[in-house]
């Protein structure tokens, strides 16, 4: 929804404009403007627009802080697993090293049979296949990333909202999510199974779509 054909004459404003405002100035940090849309709602009539605007505007609130629940959990498992790849990768390059050097110190290669090679295969090899699996590990993860933020953007077209306007509640949450998105998951799969049940959950939440037919 674009917010600039909104400003002006804060007492006409429909439900959904006055929160598309609000999570603008929420944004910019913009006190002045989010106490003038505050007061400028005529709650004092208890009118159904009135009442309409704030299920939005705590909905949005709670939809917002899910998806932040969310993104913080699985974005610490993406993590760990990257510090695990990282930290197997950097053991198993000492390892390497150690063995280059003993080779050298060695003056020629060993026989097949020889315990330097069994020792490399106990030592070396595992680290190896220790980092693969982390990096497997790694990618499942940040396709569930990715299939989180797919869910919240079909959520946020269903609800005629930009993605920055209901994410403005949490500071710079928006900008850390897209440019993780952008730098760690772009030859990322998707996470379908993630997308639908994010997308279901938040319709759930949302006045007006919630009693509508969801994926499955």
């Amino acid at each position: 929804m674009n917010s600039k054909k909104l400003r002006g004459g804060y007492g006409r404003l429909f439900p959904m404009e006055r929160l598309v405002l609000l999570l603008e100035a929420f944004g910019r940090g913009d006190d002045a403007e989010i106490e003038a849309l505050i007061r400028s709602c005529p709650i004092h009539k208890y009118t159904m627009q009135d009442q309409k605007f704030w299920e939005f505007h705590d909905s949005s609130q709670i939809i917002t802080y899910l998806f932040a629940a969310h993104w913080f959990h699985t974005k610490g498992q993406a993590d760990k697993a990257k510090l695990k790849k990282n930290t197997f990768y950097l053991v198993g390059s000492f390892f390497e090293k150690g063995f280059d050097l003993a080779l050298t110190e060695h003056g020629s290669v060993p026989l097949e049979t020889s315990t330097i090679w069994q020792e490399y295969e106990k030592k070396v090899k595992p680290f190896y296949d220790f980092t693969q699996q982390a990096i497997e590990e790694e990618r499942l993860w940040f396709s569930r990333l990715k299939g989180l933020y797919g869910g919240f953007l079909r959520f946020c077209q269903a609800a005629q909202l930009e993605p920055h306007q209901l994410l403005a509640w949490v500071d710079s949450l928006y900008e850390e999510v897209e440019e993780f998105i952008k730098k760690e998951c772009q030859d990322i799969q998707e996470d379908k199974g993630m997308a639908d049940r994010i997308f279901n959950s938040f319709i759930s939440h949302w006045p007006g779509l919630k009693d509508k037919e969801t994926v499955l």
